[in-house]
């Protein structure tokens, strides 16, 4: 299967979890009516509630088997996509110059890789996981109150308009103190390794307390 079937065939696994999320309630609604607009306990009534519970958990079971099975297979496009950002990385610090490698805590260049890596992972699932999803449920909110509730409906659309152009501003603002937080998690790493790598000459010099005072104050 090449890459663009195998995409196309996650979003149609997302689709149909997200779709088995939507029609479940429906199932849960129909027996909590049954229950509520019956007088007596008869048979029949408790039937149909058994089935409709049962048909609403195995939505909730198809949901989870085919959100899980979305991720078994994406998970080696993203190992596949990881490497090679990896690889790429550290094909270009092995080339830069030796000045920057002189200058250059070891800890900091590892963990700047390290973190790039894990953001691509981070990005990949927030994709997948969050963001197509949504918008299948929103769509599929939106398809179904148009029928019971069109003001409802609408309401959602007008929500989501708002929403959407606000929640990139706050995150565009919010991103200078994640990059803050990447610089700091940057410089305690740096110490870290670098001072373990180094332990040899830190033992020659008697200086371990020095050492535990210093990267104790980069913490």
């Amino acid at each position: 299967m090449c890459s663009s079937d195998l995409l196309a065939f996650l979003v149609f696994l997302l689709l149909l979890s997200t779709g088995f999320s939507l029609v479940g309630p429906f199932f849960y609604g129909e027996a909590v009516d049954a229950i509520a607009g019956s007088k007596t306990a008869n048979a029949d009534v408790l039937t149909f509630v058994v089935t409709m519970v049962v048909l609403g958990v195995l939505c909730g079971v198809a949901t989870t088997f085919f959100h899980e099975g979305a991720a078994f297979f994406l998970a080696p496009i993203e190992a596949r996509v990881m490497k090679e950002a990896h690889v790429d990385v550290f094909r270009h610090v092995q080339r830069l110059s030796t000045h920057f490698h002189v200058n250059a805590f070891a800890g900091a260049t590892s963990r700047k890789i390290a973190r790039g890596t894990d953001a691509i992972e981070n990005m990949i699932d927030t994709i997948w996981f969050n963001f197509i999803p949504l918008f299948f449920v929103m769509v599929g909110f939106v398809v179904v109150l148009s029928f019971f509730a069109p003001l409802m409906g609408i309401a959602i659309v007008l929500c989501m308009l708002c929403y959407i152009p606000i929640s990139v501003g706050v995150s565009m603002f919010l991103m200078r103190y994640t990059r803050w937080t990447d610089r700091q998690d940057t410089r305690v790493t740096a110490s870290l390794v670098d001072a373990i790598t180094g332990n040899a000459a830190v033992k020659a010099f008697s200086a371990n307390a020095r050492e535990d005072d210093r990267h104790g104050k980069v913490i």
